[in-house]
């Protein structure tokens, strides 16, 4: 390993703009200076134009309104008792253009806020006045977005700071215009405000390594970020420590040519304080509130009224975290429902949860599950560039420091993340994606580099434009985005769909129904929050159960809902119908016809199957064919 070299930003003056004079001269002069600052807004307003385009037009996800809430009963009541969810940095930022509205209601005087239930509050909130609720998110959407600009800028400025400018540009296009990234940052979700403190982390820690002034304070700023936006970033803690005791112990980097007592010093020295910065922001973040309780203290206190702990008897302390096998007198410098949210995720974790993958339903994520997600989700042209980048490094035989840092925090939190058991989309390795774009837009500088010839580097060229094609093809229906090599949209959603339908589309579907003038319909709402939804837009339907008589009706269903062991054993026609129509391949329209009689319960007679009549299957976009457009049942 060879500590890289430091690499100016930019020329302030290039050497061909010197000699120039007059106004053109001037002009010159000032774009050398400005230029890598003109490119870096030029990127943000191409990002911000694909973020907001049709923002409005997506329904509320299912956590986006309890992320929310989160925030606002944290400014409103400086109370963390709700944040054992996620950390609180994250909702608070979100939450910020609307917790000081004046027709908010008290978040303390709403049901569950005194035994902390989280979906409690947020329903009562939404039942407060839902049409409000609802224009509330739609601006702190704009806060979510804000923060991808942010995201998308430390990854250029780092890329200039550490590689030069060529690598800043590729990770600029590679970032701006990834549709995951985008995707992931038009909602009010914890999982962007992650991507950020992790791609912080461990680009402070790069820096700190190469002994850049100031960094170990704006490395732990960094790590904080990590741990206060979500419980995954932990995972930056043994990365940091382990990186830097490799460079003390062999003499690399920043402690390069020290006596090895010094080393060791040093890094101690700079661990403490470190340490000591991280325990302070987690302490700021939660207010100073239960913290430096003892282990029997903790391990007494009852805990949340949380689904999760509900499961295991609200013993999840006990169950998750190594507390009881702590002597019970023990303070611990850490708030307590720092500890508990820690406890909850394990515990989610270890459980799994309902999804589908793989043209499979199930409950619990094998380990290939996030690799093979994120093979499918990046942009084509990214894993190319990570493919040459791979070959050049096995040609060199080494690599530079600062990719061997960005290697390890991709493999662990890869690890971690193949050992879970949720299987709820690409957005739970989203801090991994920015690391990778880095990674490809330091390979096509290195290709750059060594393959002068005009057709190589128009091929480099050609390569990144499949970004804009990328970016392209998935505005503005982000989510449900795959690459060429899933077979696009079709093909991926035959292997995932959970993390694409977050219900985003009910306005679709409800835009549809009223155009089409589908009726009778029934539709399955899932959740509480749905239905609300579904009756803000107007949706005339009933709502769909086990024992609904759909016969000589629409029926509607979620894809995940449609693809699930348990809706197919309660509602047969599943598995004899097709969808007439799919709403952005995430909600299903079927037909069932007036003399429809499932499969079971005809046997083995063998008798043809009633199908309806003038129908024809087809997108969201097109008509409906037949009886459709003007039958009134």
């Amino acid at each position: 390993m060879s500590e890289h070299r430091r690499c100016s930003p930019v020329d302030p003056e290039p050497a061909s703009n010197r000699s120039t004079s007059g106004a053109f001269g001037a002009f010159a002069r000032f774009w050398g200076r400005q230029r890598v600052h003109v490119v870096l807004v030029a990127g943000l307003c191409v990002m911000s134009a694909l973020l907001l385009r049709g923002y409005r037009d997506d329904s509320p996800t299912e956590d986006e309104f309890t992320h929310m809430v989160r925030g606002i009963a944290l400014w409103q009541r400086g109370d963390t008792r709700m944040q054992y969810g996620h950390p609180p940095l994250g909702n608070a930022w979100t939450a910020l253009p609307v917790a000081f509205d004046s027709d908010n209601p008290r978040i303390d005087q709403l049901p569950g806020w005194k035994t902390a239930t989280a979906s409690s509050v947020t329903v009562a909130y939404l039942k407060h006045d839902y049409g409000g609720a609802r224009e509330q998110l739609m601006r702190s959407r704009l806060a979510a977005m804000a923060l991808g600009l942010v995201l998308v800028a430390y990854v250029y400025r780092w890329c200039l700071v550490v590689f030069g400018w060529r690598t800043a540009l590729v990770a600029l296009a590679l970032t701006a215009l990834h549709p995951v990234i985008i995707g992931q940052a038009r909602y009010v979700t914890t999982d962007p405000p992650a991507a950020l403190g992790f791609i912080v982390a461990l680009g402070e820690l790069v820096r700190y390594l190469r002994g850049d002034r100031f960094r170990l304070w704006t490395l732990s700023l960094g790590v904080a970020l990590a741990l206060l936006t979500k419980y995954s970033g932990i995972i930056v803690v043994p990365v940091v420590v382990v990186a830097t005791g490799l460079c003390a112990g062999l003499g690399w980097a920043r402690f390069a040519h020290k006596p090895t007592r010094q080393r060791w010093l040093e890094f101690g020295l700079h661990a403490g304080a470190s340490a000591s910065v991280v325990l302070l922001c987690i302490n700021l973040a939660y207010g100073f509130q239960l913290t430096g309780m003892s282990v029997q203290a903790i391990l007494e206190r009852p805990e949340p009224e949380y689904w999760v702990s509900a499961r295991h008897h609200y013993r999840l302390l006990e169950l998750y975290t190594p507390l009881s096998r702590l002597p019970g007198w023990l303070p611990l410098p850490v708030p307590y429902t720092y500890l508990y949210g820690i406890a909850g995720i394990r515990a989610h974790s270890s459980a799994g949860f309902p999804s589908y993958f793989w043209g499979e339903a199930l409950r619990q994520a094998p380990a290939t599950y996030f690799p093979v997600l994120l093979a499918i989700k990046n942009p084509t042209a990214l894993l190319v560039l990570l493919g040459l980048g791979a070959g050049i490094a096995a040609r060199r035989r080494r690599f530079d420091m600062p990719v061997l840092v960005l290697l390890a925090g991709i493999l662990a939190f890869l690890s971690v993340a193949m050992r879970s058991h949720l299987a709820m989309g690409v957005r739970h390795v989203l801090p991994t994606i920015p690391v990778l774009a880095i990674l490809a837009a330091r390979a096509f500088d290195r290709a750059w580099e060594l393959w002068p010839r005009p057709w190589a580097r128009l091929l480099l060229g050609a390569t990144l434009a499949g970004t804009i094609a990328s970016a392209a093809e998935a505005s503005p229906h982000y989510l449900g985005y795959f690459n060429a090599i899933a077979g696009g949209r079709e093909g991926g959603h035959r292997l995932s769909i959970y993390g694409e339908d977050w219900g985003q589309d009910r306005a679709r579907l409800a835009q549809f129904v009223a155009e089409h003038r589908i009726s009778p319909l029934f539709y399955h709402e899932q959740t509480r929050v749905r239905a609300m939804e579904a009756h803000y837009l107007h949706l005339d339907y009933r709502p769909l159960n086990c024992s609904s008589p759909v016969a000589g009706s629409w029926v509607a269903m979620h894809a995940l809902s449609a693809l699930s062991r348990t809706s197919r054993s309660c509602y047969p026609f599943l598995a004899d119908l097709e969808p007439v129509v799919q709403i952005s391949n995430h909600i299903y329209l079927y037909w069932v016809p007036p003399d429809w009689v499932s499969s079971s319960e005809r046997g083995a007679s063998g008798s043809p199957r009633p199908t309806p009549r003038h129908l024809e299957r087809g997108s969201a976009e097109s008509e409906l064919q037949g009886p459709s457009d003007d039958v009134e049942r």
